[in-house]
């Protein structure tokens, strides 16, 4: 297996007014921050060589044209990333503790274990969550997302995009786990905005594997069926009338001892 030959540099970023804002406008009563998580991927470039995902062929394209409005809202984006993404960070912090809440701030990931912790293995305020990403030669871009239509609005992948007319590949993440392969990322390809095909979806899932080998992954196609056995692993409620995310993805209820 590839050997992580340096640590990966991530980055936590904490909104408290998005964060009192969403929630007030969602069923959950909470005063926690908005976060939104930059991991910048080694190698995307050489692995992805010409594959990328442009939004002309997606479900906006006039968001892509020529025409000065869509120059305009694309610059509207560009913007909207900066507030989310570029605020003052704390220092680069040496390492991750299992079960301690990460903070805002800069982070070296050692292993695919440091990256599910940076998230808290998915899980906030007792649930299992799903996020939108967006991942580009500068690096993996994700937020939480969720039904509530502020939440969904600032984890749009075109702002997780910076605007950019083409992406390496986007869609949502969560951390499920299996009773045999304990705590998996998956990963799909669902984004409407950008519409990457499966190719992209595999080259994703080679970036993860090369930047993190000893973590398990599995990258769905939502163009194809869920493989049957996954369904038994625990995580994000995705398909009742108050899950977290209208996804088409059916997992087990989370249960205690897996958070």
């Amino acid at each position: 297996s590839h050997a992580l030959l340096q640590p990966v540099l991530a980055q936590m970023f904490t909104n408290h007014t998005l964060g009192i804002f969403h929630n007030l406008r969602s069923r959950e009563a909470s005063m926690q921050a908005f976060d939104v998580f930059t991991v910048l991927l080694q190698d995307v470039p050489d692995i992805f060589e010409d594959v990328e995902c442009h939004g002309i062929n997606g479900a906006h394209r006039e968001l892509f044209t020529e025409t000065t409005t869509a120059s305009l809202t694309r610059v509207s984006f560009r913007r909207h990333h900066q507030v989310l993404y570029r605020r003052r960070l704390r220092p680069t912090k040496p390492s991750l503790l299992p079960g301690a809440r990460p903070h805002r701030g800069t982070y070296f990931l050692r292993s695919g274990h440091d990256l599910l912790c940076l998230v808290n293995h998915g899980n906030k305020r007792g649930k299992a969550r799903v996020f939108t990403y967006s991942l580009i030669d500068d690096g993996l871009f994700f937020s939480e997302t969720s039904c509530a239509c502020l939440k969904d609005c600032n984890s749009k992948h075109i702002v997780h995009a910076n605007g950019n007319m083409s992406v390496r590949c986007a869609g949502t993440l969560r951390t499920c786990h299996s009773f045999d392969r304990g705590f998996v990322l998956v990963f799909d390809n669902d984004s409407g905005t950008y519409k990457p095909r499966r190719k992209a979806l595999e080259l994703m899932g080679a970036v993860l594997a090369r930047n993190f080998p000893d973590m398990e992954t599995l990258g769905l196609d939502v163009t194809e069926v869920q493989p049957q056995e996954t369904m038994t692993w625990s995580g994000p409620n995705e398909l009742t009338d108050k899950s977290i995310y209208a996804g088409q993805w059916k997992w087990q209820p989370v249960r205690e001892n897996c958070r």
